[in-house]
């Protein structure tokens, strides 16, 4: 399993939820424990970028030139958010919520401001 992630598999809406309000330890976060990935014998690597597949290889050749064979191929990108074109946004007070890093990086931002101001929507 290739992520680009820093962290294993986690419930994303999760992250917006208890989470974020400081009602749930980070190690609720994963989806599962490293154990059950030795067990399952699934080969989970974070922090690694598929650079492109060559299907008549079948194999996903990673940014960093590793190559990962397949005999079948799931592709799960996720989604991105919609980052909005406004002056401003690229300030270092301003943050997207994705991923578990966002997550962390909201609440450490948040133990020194007074006021926030939240724009978007989930399910």
């Amino acid at each position: 399993m290739l992520s680009s992630d820093n962290d294993a598999p986690y419930d994303r809406p999760n992250l917006s939820k208890d989470y974020l309000a400081g009602t749930a330890p980070e190690a609720w976060i994963p989806l599962r424990g490293p154990k059950f990935y030795a067990r399952n014998k699934i080969d989970l690597q974070l922090r690694t970028t598929c650079e492109r597949i060559d299907v008549d290889a079948r194999a996903v050749i990673a940014d960093d030139g590793r190559v990962f064979p397949f005999d079948r191929l799931l592709l799960a990108t996720g989604a991105e958010p919609v980052r909005l074109p406004i002056a401003g946004a690229d300030r270092d007070h301003v943050f997207t919520l994705r991923s578990l890093a966002d997550s962390r990086a909201v609440i450490e931002h948040a133990k020194s401001s007074k006021t926030a101001v939240l724009l978007g929507a989930g399910f």
